[in-house]
């Protein structure tokens, strides 16, 4: 029974693509086309690189070679990326007569056809767009944290609230780009049409743990925003009683000044 192994490759980018202005890079690099539909698809070969507009490149089939050039052209135009997209590595053994079935590193289909690489390119890029987002939260979940020590050691919250409010809008940001990624997602259309890809779409989604990564994002994101809300509403109440305080400052200084005036009137008097 014949037995072959496909490497699928994903990346993921901080950058949100437009598909269509991809298009043109990926052909112009060797592509042979590109079909956009709610994802770019361009074959290669006996291969296909597909591209999502969540920032995700996958390639399935595609010889090193290939994979590189088409990578350097992509990142060319992305070019403000903070740092190297994050990897992930898959396999799809195509085995004649098996039935499709999830392992560890790979998946086994009894044939590759685009269903099949839909699925399996779609699953890849949403479990790397989250690994790149993991690095995200753990920047903002050390952020969070120095800002919680320097409340607990100093007794008062650092800089300026408009650096607070900047922070949450940036928790804000991250959850929702979390959200667009995953949450929105619908299956496949071929997943509605066929049992075995169905099962293929659910397997692989459970064996990557994509829905227990989104809600511990979404969770950890949640309490960030919540917490910094409240710093928020304490560095107002700090200033708002600042504000206060001089406003009695000021009523006495004309009280004081009015009761002088007063005096000193009576006194020439």
């Amino acid at each position: 029974m014949e037995t072959r192994i496909i490497p699928i490759q994903a990346y993921g980018f901080s950058a949100m693509f437009k598909l269509r202005e991809l298009a043109p890079v990926l052909t112009s690099a060797g592509a042979t086309e590109a079909r956009i539909k709610e994802r770019l698809l361009a074959p290669l070969g006996d291969g296909w690189v597909l591209a999502y507009d969540f920032g995700a490149l996958v390639f399935v089939g595609i010889g090193a070679e290939d994979e590189k050039r088409l990578l350097a052209a992509v990142m060319a135009q992305v070019p403000r990326e903070p740092r190297p997209p994050l990897t992930e590595s898959f396999l799809v053994e195509v085995r004649e007569g098996a039935a499709a079935e999830v392992r560890f590193d790979r998946v086994v289909v009894p044939r590759l056809d685009l269903d099949v690489v839909d699925i399996v390119a779609l699953i890849l890029a949403q479990s790397v767009s989250m690994d790149y987002y993991a690095r995200d939260v753990e920047e903002i979940e050390a952020e969070t944290d120095r800002i919680a020590a320097y409340l607990r050691e100093r007794g008062r919250i650092p800089g300026r609230v408009r650096n607070l409010v900047q922070f949450i809008g940036l928790c804000i940001a991250t959850r929702n780009d979390v959200i667009s990624t995953l949450a929105l997602f619908d299956k496949p259309d071929a997943t509605w049409e066929s049992e075995p890809l169905d099962r293929l779409w659910d397997g692989l989604y459970r064996m990557l743990e994509l829905d227990d990564r989104y809600r511990a994002f979404e969770a950890k994101l949640r309490m960030f925003q919540d917490n910094l809300v409240v710093l928020v509403d304490l560095a107002r109440q700090r200033s708002t009683l600042r504000l206060e305080t001089v406003v009695v400052l000021l009523i006495l200084f004309e009280v004081v000044v009015m009761v002088w005036q007063v005096l000193h009137a009576t006194g020439h008097g």
